[in-house]
């Protein structure tokens, strides 16, 4: 009995669940709702940005370097009999500003030798033309040789008296070097020589530098190029230091050809007289090079979050279609991008606000409009609130 009272309560589940599912089967196949059509567009923060002409500034760095960068050799051998010990490295020297003197004791004996080559040499030159002059006196003109003329004798002489002339000429230019002064106005660099040091021909005694313009060599990628339009305006060039010190600049020169390592363009800058100022700007060191331009084409100022891992910005068209657009960049400050696109510049866009790796062109999307000023402001909180 108590068996049988067990085994009620589960028949009567079983049988309710059997009558459930025989109603379920029972349902037209139309009663259960079926979703059609295609899914919803993505929703995307769109903002509506016209160009407008803008001055800005690129920059980029440069590396100084000394101008005329000359090496100061002894031109012969000798002890060094007098020594200007107020130069330094980092003096300022005039141009034929004594330096040091080597001994012209053995120069000057070679001079006098020279002059005596010179003087036997004449000698000899006028004896040939006294010989030459008797044997014409004496031969026939049509039946002596010329070397019975002696005129071949006449030229060899001649042509010894010229190189005695020059080497008595070489030797008085060493005696003359034998002084040694400063070849331009200059900054001294490094100094060699020392008192009665001995020194052979070729021995470095002062490594100097023009101390009237310091020049800075700057690479130009691709890119800048781009940016600076394709063109150098030296009237807005401007440089500066490791302290901030600001120097005007003049253009030198544009390389008219591609460097051989890097593969870019070389723009080379003069600051002038860059040893006479409170400030001294030095050679070799690296230094902030700002072009201001205004470029051609209206320019879009825009938050940076408009660029893509590539550097491109997707844009919506009319049909609210997704289209991406390869762009020129021109500058950025961390917060905000400064852009030109590349087809048809002057034209306004509707420009995605947040780009995603998943976007494809083509693609409908469900734009979201706001204002440039509402997205810097939320950008610039957000990137306060990250820092």
């Amino acid at each position: 009995m108590k068996s049988l009272k067990k085994k009620i309560p589960i028949t009567l589940a079983v049988v309710s669940f059997a009558g459930v599912l025989l109603v379920l089967d029972s349902l037209p196949d139309n009663s259960l709702p079926v979703t059609t059509g295609a899914p919803a567009a993505q929703v995307v923060t769109v903002l509506s940005s016209s160009p407008a002409q803008r001055q800005l500034s690129v920059s980029t760095v440069g590396i100084t370097q000394s101008r005329w960068h000359t090496e100061l050799k002894a031109t012969t051998g000798g002890n060094l009999t007098e020594l200007n010990t107020d130069i330094e490295p980092g003096s300022l020297i005039k141009k034929g500003e004594f330096l040091t003197q080597i001994d012209p004791t053995h120069i000057s004996a070679k001079v006098e030798q020279a002059k005596s080559h010179l003087a036997s040499t004449r000698l000899k030159l006028e004896r040939e033309k006294h010989e030459q002059t008797v044997a014409k006196k004496i031969l026939l003109q049509n039946v002596s040789t010329a070397f019975a003329r002696r005129e071949p004798q006449v030229a060899a002489a001649t042509a010894e008296l010229h190189h005695a002339e020059q080497a008595l000429a070489s030797v008085r230019q060493r005696l003359i070097e034998t002084r040694v002064v400063a070849p331009f106005d200059a900054v001294v660099l490094k100094r060699f020589a020392s008192p009665a040091q001995h020194v052979e021909t070729g021995t470095p005694l002062y490594v100097i530098a023009s101390s009237q313009s310091v020049d800075i060599k700057v690479s130009l990628s691709k890119r800048l190029w781009q940016k600076l339009g394709g063109r150098i305006d030296p009237t807005q060039i401007s440089v500066v230091d490791r302290d901030n010190n600001t120097w005007p600049v003049k253009l030198r020169y544009l390389a008219p050809e591609f460097d051989a390592a890097t593969r870019q363009r070389q723009l080379v800058l003069a600051v002038e007289n860059p040893f006479m100022q409170p400030n001294v700007l030095l050679p070799l060191q690296q230094v902030k090079i700002v072009f201001n331009i205004m470029p051609s084409a209206p320019v879009h100022r825009l938050p940076i979050s408009v660029l893509t891992l590539d550097g491109e910005v997707w844009c919506v068209n009319n049909d609210n279609k997704l289209v991406l657009e390869p762009i020129i960049q021109l500058n950025e400050d961390g917060n905000e991008v400064w852009f030109q696109f590349t087809n048809h510049p002057e034209r306004s866009r509707n420009i995605v606000m947040y780009p995603l790796l998943t976007m494809i062109p083509g693609t409908i999307v469900a734009p979201t409009y706001t204002s440039n000023n509402s997205a810097t402001s939320s950008y610039a909180y957000n990137s306060e609130e990250t820092q």
